[in-house]
Parts: C-alpha cells; sequence; structure tokens
C-alpha cells in the first residue's frame, strides 16, 4: 500500500512540478530561466529521491511489486 502511494505522490509531484513551472515561466512574458530553475529540483526529487527512499527501505517489496 505504501508502495502505491509513493508511485502515485512521484507522478503527482512531476505533474505539480510542470503545473507551477509553466506558471512561473509565463507570468511576465517568457522566462524559461525560471520556469527550470524551480521544475528541476522538484523533478528530481521527486523521480531520484523517491526512488532511492523507496529501494532504501522497501527494496525487496518494491522489486516483487515491479515485477
Amino acid at each position: 500500500m505504501l508502495l502505491k502511494i509513493l508511485d502515485w505522490l512521484r507522478i503527482i509531484a512531476v505533474a505539480v512540478a510542470f503545473f507551477f513551472g509553466y506558471q512561473i515561466g509565463f507570468q511576465n512574458g517568457y522566462d524559461p530561466f525560471a520556469q527550470l530553475h524551480f521544475m528541476i529540483p522538484v523533478i528530481v526529487v521527486a523521480i531520484a529521491g523517491l526512488s532511492g527512499l523507496e529501494s532504501v527501505f522497501f527494496g525487496r517489496k518494491a522489486a516483487e511489486m515491479k515485477g
């Protein structure tokens, strides 16, 4: 159950990063630097960070679940 929550949290975090990244990027014209400065850390933490925590604490169960 917790692994499924982590999977959904990862997907939701990336979606939120894209949403707010585009909101920030298009505030006053288009500013790709502001957009990427927000999106990159959030996406890296969401994908790599949560995957790392998942493998450290639930490695065997995560491997069984993913196949």
